[in-house]
């Protein structure tokens, strides 16, 4: 194929990509526009009304409700082709923002149960309040960020996105809005050792101390992982999921604009 031909092919897939992108905001909601004009301006949007009139709230004043409603719901980054949720099937959602995959993976199998992190406080917040609008009770949201060890951190946000909150840990006296760290183990045991059918991790960084800590037989019988890795934020994380994954599952690695940072999809081998 000319490269002249294939630039231009290229250019031709992302302008009917972003098209699409747009029709799915201004259709699939009742404040579509608003929601558009959102997106093409980074500006922030507080609600998205569904066509049913149900409202889901985002912290207001900032940025982030459009980009991921067209990151989970219309291109289907976690499920797609890679995940479909199926009846049992139990489903782990770290960085759970507002909620929008953990309510994807709801409706479409209201008889799969999510475990929900979320440690922000205004995006807590708004989760609780969007699985009560949407009447969902099988997401079960916890309020905490995922680390190394148990114990307790600070959240700060570098940005003005909902998306960009990182952890600093800090002692339990520490004074200020304290938000529980768990272990790889304590996550576990809230899964109740049971077997995880997708595993959606995106913690800004702290997705390398997190698995550092992995147990290889709870890695084992984990079907399948979704990870975003930020090795723009804390160097070695895509290393670490090789060293952590790499013995019990297929990797797809997909990295994003320089490489320092993309996504992660993992399937668990045959055995």
């Amino acid at each position: 194929m000319p490269l002249g031909f294939s630039w231009c092919w290229q250019g031709c897939a992302w302008r009917i990509e972003r098209w699409r992108m747009q029709r799915f905001l201004r259709r699939g909601f009742r404040n579509g526009r608003q929601l558009l004009d959102s997106f093409l301006n980074r500006q922030p949007c507080e609600r998205a009304v569904l066509p049913s009139g149900a409202t889901l709230r985002h912290p207001a004043g900032q940025i982030g409700l459009p980009e991921t409603l067209v990151e989970v719901w219309h291109r289907q980054v976690y499920t797609g082709r890679f995940y479909q949720p199926a009846p049992g099937d139990l489903v782990i959602d770290a960085g759970a923002n507002v909620g929008l995959f953990s309510i994807h993976v709801a409706q479409r199998q209201p008889q799969a149960r999510v475990i929900a992190f979320e440690p922000a406080r205004e995006n807590f917040e708004a989760l609780h309040d969007n699985l009560q609008a949407l009447h969902i009770d099988s997401v079960q949201p916890v309020r905490a960020c995922l680390s190394d060890k148990d114990g307790h951190a600070l959240m700060h946000q570098p940005g003005g996105r909902s998306l960009d909150y990182r952890a600093r840990r800090c002692e339990a006296d520490h004074s200020g809005d304290k938000v529980p760290t768990l272990s790889w183990q304590s996550v576990m045991r809230l899964a109740q050792n049971q077997p995880i059918a997708m595993f959606k991790l995106d913690i800004e960084g702290s997705e390398r101390s997190f698995l550092a800590n992995a147990g290889q037989d709870d890695v084992q019988r984990i079907q399948r992982f979704v990870i975003e890795y930020h090795d723009v934020i804390e160097p070695g994380c895509l290393d670490q999921i090789r060293a952590t994954l790499g013995a019990t599952h297929d990797l797809s690695i997909e990295p994003c604009g320089d490489g320092g940072y993309g996504m992660v999809y993992a399937t668990r081998k045959a055995a």
